[in-house]
C-alpha cells in the first residue's frame, strides 16, 4: 500500500471514528429524552387536539351538507325527466 494512502486512512480513522461515536451517542441520548417528554407533552396538548378536531368538524359541516343536497338535487332532476 502507498505510504501516503496508509497515513490518510489512519488519520481519517482517528478523526471519523470518534466523531461518529459522539454523534451516535448524542442521537441515542436525544431519543431517550424525547421518549421521556412525549407522554407529558401529549397529555398536555390533548385538549388542543380535541378542540382542533371540533373546529374542523364545524368548518366542514356546510360543505358536507352541500354535498348531500347536491346528490338529492341530482336524483330529483333525473326522476323528473322520466
Amino acid at each position: 500500500m502507498n505510504i501516503y494512502l496508509d497515513w490518510a486512512l489512519t488519520i481519517s480513522w482517528y478523526i471519523c471514528w470518534p466523531t461518529w461515536l459522539a454523534v451516535y451517542y448524542l442521537a441515542v441520548a436525544l431519543l431517550v429524552v424525547l421518549k421521556l417528554l412525549y407522554q407529558p407533552i401529549a397529555f398536555v396538548l390533548q385538549p388542543v387536539v380535541y378542540f382542533a378536531k371540533i373546529i374542523g368538524t364545524c368548518l366542514a359541516f356546510p360543505f358536507r351538507l352541500l354535498a348531500k343536497l347536491e346528490v338529492h338535487a341530482i336524483i330529483q332532476l333525473h326522476s323528473s325527466h322520466r
